[in-house]
């Protein structure tokens, strides 16, 4: 691929050497270059509008799908938080639980 700055400057000659290629005679070569410079100056202007452009279009198609993506990421995330939630509280619960039921048992750290 080309840089951007290539590109800009291929559209300049091109501009350039199409209002050089109308000017056929020496008298009209030097009445329009001043022509010819202002029609690659447009051009290149053209070029670089359109470089912008496709560029801020690609860049945005890019930004979408990795806005997308994450998205789904995020949701996948939020679903196991809460699957983890979940579990958590029914660890809590069992915690709970065995506690009530082996509240009197001597710990092994008192009986030592």
């Amino acid at each position: 691929m080309m840089s951007a700055v290539k590109k800009e400057l291929l559209w300049f000659g091109a501009g350039f050497a199409l209002a050089a290629v109308l000017s056929v005679s020496y008298e009209a070569v030097r009445r329009f270059v001043p022509m010819a410079v202002a029609f690659g100056l447009l051009c290149f202007g053209c070029g670089v509008l359109l470089v912008v452009f496709l560029s801020l279009r690609r860049r945005q198609g890019e930004s979408v799908k990795i806005f997308e993506d994450w998205m789904k990421e995020k949701s996948e995330l939020e679903k196991e938080k809460e699957a983890f939630q979940k579990e958590k509280e029914d660890f809590e619960d069992e915690k709970a639980v065995w506690e009530a039921t082996h509240s009197d048992e001597p710990n092994a750290e008192e009986s030592r």
